[in-house]
């Protein structure tokens, strides 16, 4: 897909409590990324404390991170938008790194969800 037909919503800096207590605000969301089954909005969040280099979040706690962004902010924007979609991708990353650009220094994290009600079960792909 090229970068000129993506639907981006850009974040504005807002902090998103999550349960390791670490800062993390949205980067973007891609509205019409493409997932293994269809459209799959993609919710990508800056999360500094997981770097590798100097980081104090571990990944598990960053695991948890993910689910409670899904839980909590995916699905509240997705209902304020009256998207229904089945499945999102919610990424963090220690830096804002471009849309599909790659970064060997960063460190990220992606989990794939689908939304049942108010709550995102991982998938696995």
């Amino acid at each position: 897909m090229e970068q000129g037909t993506l639907d981006i919503t850009a974040g504005d800096g807002t902090a998103i409590a999550v349960p390791s207590g670490q800062a993390v605000t949205l980067l973007d969301i891609i509205w019409n990324s493409q997932g293994p089954n269809g459209p799959a909005p993609r919710f990508r969040f800056v999360a500094p404390a997981i770097a590798k280099n100097g980081g104090t979040v571990s990944y598990e706690a960053a695991e948890t991170d993910l689910v409670a962004l899904c839980e909590s902010y995916v699905i509240a924007t997705l209902a304020q938008k009256g998207n229904s979609a089945p499945l999102v991708l919610v990424s963090i990353a220690d830096r804002a790194v471009e849309f599909g650009v790659s970064d060997p220094e960063a460190t990220q994290y992606f989990e794939t969800f689908s939304i049942a009600g108010s709550t995102c079960s991982r998938e696995i792909f």
